[in-house]
């Protein structure tokens, strides 16, 4: 090994001192000359001829990421050094037409450092660099992704030297999503098939991650029989998820075929693992092998020409001999190296998949490896520990979870709130939950995950600020709701110490497709995987726990009005979003209780022009058929900024998340909003439907305080599809009734908050009491200066938007005497959800399915049918305490107020909540 790999060792020092420097920059111009930074060239080829005969120590300069449409060959016996100032600001684009670079120079030396290669595309062999009849190559601190070839080598393609070794060195980089589609090597091809004709290829301290191939190798591919002298050689590599078709033979991670025996393939420190060869349509997991021998030589042997120390490979085929000591190998799918998910988010934030916090990779490397080679760190800098002669087996030596170095063990809840724009609080304008509650926290710099939060690695105090990335961005409504939910736990329970973190992982404009798991946007792992990881490593360092108990979701706009997607499509993709969600909640923090799904209702403005109300009917119904879907309600009855929540709106509808969390899992309520339960005809009028109503806490009342009086309230009907003129629309007890101008005989169609007539919105609602804990303030109100209490934001700051007044756009809520609410709570009354329902021609009714579940909280009972009762509690609708007792006492009812009440009766292992009324106060 060290006489293979040390003799690379001198590449490090290209470029070093005297080296005369070539500028190439994305906005550069071929008419300069690239001595200086402001006279750099636009093209590779323009700043490689710039070198003359004979050159040697020149360093091309690469800023930005230069656009290529047409290969830059380099065919003379020159040194040169092409270098980027970070892999991910510098390099190259092929533009999926192009092939980037072709190096053909026999005695030549070349070393590409801090650079990307992407989509290079070819209908030869190697979709980004093309290497042969080269001398030297260190391909270093690099990213290589995107790329394609027709034929083989995706990323990369070798062909050996008849003058020497063609020698390359590929060291801490990343080569990933490269794809070779008529035949091997989705990542690296190797060619030794001409006589004379060597190479040497030495991997170290790499990732090599979701290459396709669709033959022979997914990841790396080496064919030939002549090479007999040729060698590759991997030192702390990680290669996984590759993949390759045809059949299971191929091998998914690296195929040498047909060498006769004599290549030599040499394997340290690595994790080789997940590789998948399909074998007619089923994955066979074959993460090496060797295949394709003449005469029935064997491919190759241990200790012969097959060196794979301390190392894990799930699946190792065609070498013959016994496995040494100190591998892991022969596991199959099973990921024993113990790498942590999800890889994609990791690939997306560091180009690199780490150990996790008990991975068993952490000490299974050999120091001695590394030391030989004077390597010291691995792809990300950071130092190997090289402990007790160990390190960590794979690319990354630093593991994605923490050891606790700092215990302070508390136990958090964490809630996640998911979707799009609204989730976000877009366009809010300006911060109005600027003070912390003691106990409430969020990751990094500010409650949003992405946009801009650069310090993930802690907690800081809960507050609402300006998005980093946009500065309109900032009342998000999940600061509202814990705020809420910490302040009545704090009430209810004084001792209860549990800290809240809120997260809000949404992004703005986007279908749920682009959100969901396996998109190829990718949001779910950047966003609510990230957060997920972050918030495990970060409770793991103090020795806390951490659990999610609910995720908010609001989103569906844009299937509104881009994607028309379906009612039953949109339904089925929430559901599977949701299942997704819990899933990995529960992987992640190790918890048995899925979080429930919090969803609003898509409405208001953003409904389209349809009767369907596809995305909010999806929603209602999911809500009713799932039982660990609980919609929280609509969000028309709210204050806005054009299409979206103000800060009052968004806060507002915070204080409702809070609201309908408590009564479902602190009280243990079986909460459904306001919404119909069933639809008939009059028996005695022709013309009148009357709805039935699920009403939360009666009487039902048409709010036109809180919001602007709308057509018929919010109601609408078709007839025969045909629009009915409604002559009356009243409350009766839980019901309302609805008279047409005609006779109601066909099919009748029943709407509520449709978007032709009315908007989306309408004025139904219930009588909750329920109290918020945060009040309505006034956007443009003044202190005793005459300053505004919420500055003014600078036009630079709203990207153009220059907002004189921060009130709504909608009318803001009064009350009864006709003034608006300011500095007094936010009315949490249940409004009805938006519905369109339909009672058939000939049918006397519809009864909404799915209206009668059970509660959420079902009491356990003994075998013997009695349970011992601890203690009661009486609360308010409100949910504020108002007796208890003990399991000595009788419940009494003296100097209590009738009235409508939750008595919550707790047992040794369940607790239960009935409504109950008191009347007379007995």
């Amino acid at each position: 090994m060290k006489r293979n790999l040390l003799s690379f060792l001198f590449l490090f020092l290209a470029g070093a001192a005297f080296a005369t420097d070539i500028y190439l920059s994305s906005g550069g111009s071929d008419a300069g000359d690239g001595a200086t930074p402001e006279k750099a060239v636009a093209t590779l080829t323009k700043a490689v001829g710039l070198i003359p005969t004979g050159g040697t120590d020149y360093v091309i300069k690469v800023s930005g990421i230069i656009p290529v449409s047409s290969e830059t060959l380099i065919n003379r016996n020159i040194r040169l050094v092409i270098e980027g100032s970070t892999e991910m600001l510098s390099g190259f684009d092929g533009g999926n037409t192009s092939r980037i670079l072709h190096l053909q120079n026999a005695e030549g030396e070349a070393t590409l450092k801090n650079l990307t290669f992407r989509n290079g595309y070819t209908t030869a062999e190697g979709g980004a660099i093309r290497i042969d009849n080269s001398g030297k190559c260190l391909i270093l601190n690099c990213i290589i992704r995107d790329n394609q070839s027709t034929r083989q080598g995706g990323g990369i393609a070798l062909f050996g030297s008849s003058a020497d070794e063609a020698n390359v060195t590929i060291q801490n980089s990343l080569i990933a999503f490269n794809e070779s589609t008529g035949n091997g090597g989705g990542a690296i091809f190797i060619d030794n098939n001409t006589a004379n004709r060597y190479s040497g290829v030495s991997v170290i301290n790499s990732t090599i991650y979701k290459n396709r191939a669709k033959t022979y190798g997914g990841a790396i591919y080496v064919s030939g029989k002549s090479g007999v002298n040729s060698w590759l050689a991997f030192v702390n590599v990680t290669v996984t998820e590759n993949s390759s078709q045809g059949n299971g033979g191929h091998c998914g991670g690296l195929n040498v075929r047909d060498t006769d025996g004599q290549f030599q393939l040499e394997v340290y420190n690595s994790i080789w693992e997940d590789n998948v060869g399909e074998n007619n349509g089923s994955p066979a997991y074959r993460d090496i092998g060797f295949s394709g021998g003449t005469g029935g030589v064997a491919q190759g042997a241990f200790g012969n020409n097959a060196f794979v120390n301390n190392s894990f490979v799930g699946q190792l085929a065609g070498l013959s001999g016994s496995v040494p000591a100190g591998n892991t190998v022969g596991y199959g799918t099973r990921k024993a190296a113990g790498l942590a998910a999800p890889s994609a988010g990791y690939i997306a934030s560091q180009n690199s998949i780490p150990p996790d916090f008990d991975s068993d990779a952490l000490k299974k490397g050999d120091a001695q490896y590394l030391q030989a080679l004077n390597i010291n760190t691995d792809q990300l800098g950071n130092i190997r520990a090289f402990a007790n002669g160990k390190c960590a087996a794979g690319a990354v030596e630093v593991p994605a979870k923490f050891i606790v170095t700092n215990p302070d063990p508390h136990d958090y809840l964490h809630f996640i709130i998911y979707g799009q724009s609204l989730s976000d609080g877009q366009e809010s304008f300006y911060p109005i939950s600027t003070e912390n509650i003691p106990g409430n926290y969020m990751i990094g710099d500010q409650m949003w995950i992405a946009h801009g939060n650069a310090h993930l690695d802690s907690l800081r105090p809960l507050v609402s600020t300006r998005q980093i990335s946009y500065s309109l961005t900032c009342e998000n409504p999940l600061v509202a709701a814990v705020n809420h939910l910490q302040l009545q736990k704090n009430r209810d329970s004084p001792t209860d110490e549990t800290r809240f973190i809120a997260t809000s992982c949404g992004t703005g404009a986007q279908p749920i497709a682009n959100l969901s798991k396996g998109s190829e946007r990718g949001l779910y792992e950047r966003d609510f995987l990230t957060a997920i990881n972050q918030g495990r490593k970060i409770t793991a360092r103090t020795g806390s726990t951490i659990s999610c108990p609910a995720i908010y979701w609001m989103q569906g706009e844009n299937d509104y009005n881009s994607t028309q997607l379906p009612k039953d499509e949109y339904k089925a993709a929430m559901i599977q979003l949701k299942n997704d969600m819990q899933a990995d909640i529960q992987e992640y923090y190790k918890q048995t209780d899925k979080p429930i799904f919090y969803t609003y209702q898509t409405g208001g403005g953003w409904t389209n022009g349809n009767r369907e109300l596809l995305i909010g009917m999806a929603q209602l119904e999911a809500s009713n058929e799932q039982d660990d879907i609980v919609c929280v309600g609509p969000t028309y009855p709210l204050s806005f900024s054009n299409n979206h929540l103000c800060s009052n709106g968004s806060r507002w509808y915070g204080e409702y998340m809070a609201k309908v969390y408590y009564r479902t899992q602190v009280l243990g309520e079986d909460f459904k909003p306001l919404q119909p339960e069933a639809l008939y005809r009059d028996a005695q009028n022709p013309k009148k439907i009357r709805i039935e109503y699920r009403v939360p806490v009666p009487p039902l009342v048409f709010d036109s305080l809180i919001l602007e009086k709308r057509s018929n309230y919010g109601f609408s009907m078709y007839l025969n599809n045909s629009k009915q003129t409604l002559t009356q629309v009243q409350i009766v007890g839980n019901s309302v009734e609805l008279t047409a101008a005609n006779n109601l005989i066909g099919d009748v169609e029943v709407l509520y908050g449709e978007k032709n007539t009315i908007n989306g919105v309408g004025n139904l609602r219930d009588s909750d009491p329920f109290q918020a804990q945060s009040n309505y303030v006034d956007g443009d109100m003044k202190d005793e200066n005459g300053d505004f209490v919420y500055p003014r934001v600078d036009k630079a700051d709203c990207v153009g938007v220059v907002r004189e007044s921060f009130r709504p756009v909608t009318r803001e809520p009064m009350d009864e005497g006709g003034d608006i609410i300011y500095n007094r709570p936010y009315p949490l009354y249940n409004f009805s959800l938006a519905f369109n329902y339909r009672i058939p021609a000939g049918e006397e009714g519809f009864t909404v399915p799915n209206m009668n579940s059970a509660p959420s909280v079902v009491p356990s009972v003994s075998s013997t049918g009695k349970r011992e009762i601890l203690q009661i509690e009486l609360f308010d609708l409100s949910g504020i305490r108002i007796r208890m007792w003990n399991s000595e006492e009788k419940p009494h009812w003296a100097n209590i107020q009738a009235g409508v009440y939750l008595l919550k009766t707790h047992y040794r292992q369940s607790s239960e909540t009935h409504k109950v009324i008191i009347s007379n106060n007995n």
